[in-house]
């Protein structure tokens, strides 16, 4: 059987929701939503955001479907939480490609990206409080890369891809300089 932490999914959701409601920041100015620095990624500050929020409507939408008790049965060989990134919870950069169906936009419309984290900040906490312990029967859903994940798994995943991509964000902030005089902050 695979292994579970109790202690993780209280931690997990209200760790999520503070990287969300921190992304709100960089959602206030086209400016700022599409800032580039190509030294430290071909993606702008709203591209990482825009692509994060698909991705976890996509986490959430398989953690519903689990708790909806729609999983599939887990198998015998199940090493999601053996997984590096769920482990460690650290995402390595530059090692995967988004998948196509998450790709964002060449340019950021502010307004529907704020729209957007809104979404997907309701959307998740509409499911927190079903979240207090993983539960076998609950099933799983496959992830491409991670391998069988759980309710709660798609939850830590969620988190933990939301902060990759923040700290990005983050760091082409920091880095802008010269680069976007016209606006002093998100």
């Amino acid at each position: 059987m695979r292994k579970k932490s109790r202690s993780m999914e209280n931690k997990d959701g209200v760790r999520l929701m503070e990287e969300l409601n921190s992304l709100g920041e960089f959602c206030r100015s086209s400016n700022v939503a599409n800032l580039l620095i190509p030294e430290i990624s071909h993606w702008s500050i709203g591209q990482h955001i825009h692509h994060v929020l698909k991705a976890d409507r996509l986490n959430f939408k398989a953690a519903e479907v689990i708790l909806s008790g729609k999983g599939s049965p887990w198998s015998d060989k199940s090493i999601a939480v053996e997984h590096p990134v769920m482990k460690t919870g650290v995402i390595p950069r530059g090692v995967s490609k988004a998948p196509e169906f998450v790709q964002p936009p060449k340019k950021i419309d502010v307004a529907d990206l704020e729209a957007l984290r809104l979404k997907v900040m309701d959307l998740w906490q509409g499911v927190l409080p079903a979240l207090q312990e993983d539960q076998e029967e609950w099933g799983m859903i496959p992830h491409h890369a991670l391998g069988e994940l759980g309710a709660l798994d798609w939850l830590r995943f969620a988190w933990i891809h939301s902060r990759h991509h923040g700290e990005i964000a983050r760091e082409i902030w920091a880095a802008r300089g010269s680069k976007s005089d016209s606006d002093s902050g998100p």
